[in-house]
């Protein structure tokens, strides 16, 4: 057994899933031409520090990463990549509760906000821990797509989870995100994901069928109408306009 997937609350999301490694690699896409000798980044919920990894791999700056995350395993095999890490249970704890006085030059969220109790409260946060001149990057699904309609429609649910500790607490469309991202952040960027391989949803036998169509298809109709095609949205952010 792969000795980095034991255990862990998500399993080895990164490794099981290509479509997940294609959202870091938009996360790296607006994370790389932002690194240079001494970067402080931070990743809030960055599980096992996979983010971390490709970075390494795609810079050969010097940049010290700060992993947030509640999961033991999880931290534990972030540690042995590498990252500096911090437990932190965003339930009932703060995101800085490490980090009195600190700023970070970048800041990642990736898939986080939606399953904390207060979203606004850590989104709070996170601008307090960001530098007047830095870059966060934030992602959100989207539980409004055409796959989520259907499944209303028959009566099925948007959330095949209902009720399941630390599964999706918000259930966000592409324009919420946007909204609530625009409450705390000038948005410099955005850029949909996909995921035609429906894994971990209860269309997963119908993955084989939609991804003998290219991403290149899948890309197309989440950028033409992403509200019923991106799976999610990844945001570029600053505190500025600038």
């Amino acid at each position: 057994m792969d000795k980095f997937k034991a255990n862990l609350h998500y399993g080895n999301i990164f490794k099981d899933d290509p479509y997940v490694r294609k959202r870091y690699e938009q996360y790296c896409h607006y994370i790389l031409p932002k690194i240079n000798e001494g970067t402080k980044i931070l990743d809030v919920g960055g599980y096992m520090g996979d983010m971390f990894l490709l970075l390494k791999q795609n810079h050969d700056k010097q940049f010290t990463y700060h992993l947030v995350d509640f999961d033991d395993k999880a931290l534990e095999t972030s540690r042995e990549r590498g990252a500096q890490t911090y437990k932190v249970h965003l339930d009932t704890e703060s995101i800085d509760k490490h980090f009195p006085g600190e700023q970070f030059d970048i800041i990642l969220c990736g898939e986080v906000l939606e399953h904390t109790l207060d979203p606004h409260r850590h989104i709070q946060k996170i601008k307090e821990l960001l530098k007047d001149d830095g870059t966060c990057v934030i992602s959100l699904p989207n539980e409004n797509s055409i796959f989520h309609r259907l499944m209303s429609v028959i009566g099925s649910g948007v959330d095949q989870c209902a009720f399941e500790l630390y599964k999706h607490l918000h259930l966000p469309t592409i324009s919420q995100s946007k909204d609530f991202v625009s409450e705390y952040f000038k948005v410099k960027d955005i850029t949909y994901y996909i995921n035609p391989s429906m894994k971990a949803s209860r269309a997963n036998w119908l993955g084989n069928l939609l991804t003998l169509f290219p991403d290149t298809f899948w890309y197309f109709l989440a950028n033409t109408m992403p509200g019923l095609f991106a799976r999610g949205v990844v945001f570029k952010l600053s505190k500025s306009a600038g």
